[in-house]
């Protein structure tokens, strides 16, 4: 777990935390009263055609308290990825379902965006959401495409960049790009290739992801002081 802090008497602090794969019982920071987050859901294998792309979803400025513990869940193979209190759920990125990408409607945040689908028959995976349009949209603004027979663009963690151009497979916001003939959907979120129904031909999707950024007062996404510290 990387996890980024520093604390200035009378200036509020400024961290970060990239979580691990897996559920983190996170406990916030001593000083530490409101968070930015971006999520990004998993990307589907590809399996009788590409698999879809995982959605993204950012929250700013949400109030926290010093020493609360939020619940973080990273996840791959296609599932959800979020940030909860409880059992209410304060950040959340839909993950792929089979060749359709992750659902933006049905995710939690400022602002969400769906992952595009994969195609069907022997064919690439969707791309990951981007910031400021759904996946598979070159012209949209970071977001991360997918074509024939390569796996889908994944996007990254630390906001809004340069879109993918149309077609490329490649990522957007400094996300990984889609690998052809072979590998993985880009990180994080790209929906893998499928080629065939043989094991090597159904490549898996990419991993799904949380940032936590602060003070979300100051840092917010998708482009104002979030990149790497």
């Amino acid at each position: 777990m990387a996890l980024k802090s520093s604390k200035l008497t009378g200036v509020s602090p400024r961290g970060e935390i990239t979580f691990p794969f897996g559920q983190t019982d996170w406990v916030v920071p001593d000083g530490v009263t409101s968070i930015s987050a971006v999520a990004v859901g998993a990307g589907r294998q590809g399996l009788n055609g590409g698999g879809g792309g995982g959605a993204l979803s950012y929250v700013n400025d949400l109030a926290v308290t010093p020493g609360e513990t939020l619940i973080v869940e990273v996840m791959n193979g296609s599932q959800d990825c979020l940030i909860r209190r409880g059992a209410v759920n304060l950040l959340l990125a839909k993950g792929a379902t089979g060749t359709a990408g992750g659902d933006a409607a049905s995710g939690v945040g400022d602002v969400t965006r769906s992952g595009a689908d994969g195609t069907g028959g022997s064919d690439g995976g969707g791309g990951a959401a981007g910031y400021s349009a759904d996946g598979n949209s070159g012209t949209g603004g970071a977001a991360a495409s997918g074509i024939a027979n390569e796996s889908g663009g994944g996007v990254g963690l630390f906001g809004e960049g340069a879109s993918a151009s149309a077609g490329t497979g490649g990522g957007g916001s400094g996300g990984q790009s889609g690998y052809p003939a072979a590998g993985a959907g880009g990180a994080y979120g790209g929906g893998g290739r499928y080629l065939d129904s043989s094991a090597n031909a159904r490549q898996q999707g990419g991993p799904g992801a949380v940032r936590v950024v602060w003070p979300g007062a100051t840092r917010q996404f998708p482009n104002t002081d979030v990149g790497p510290s």
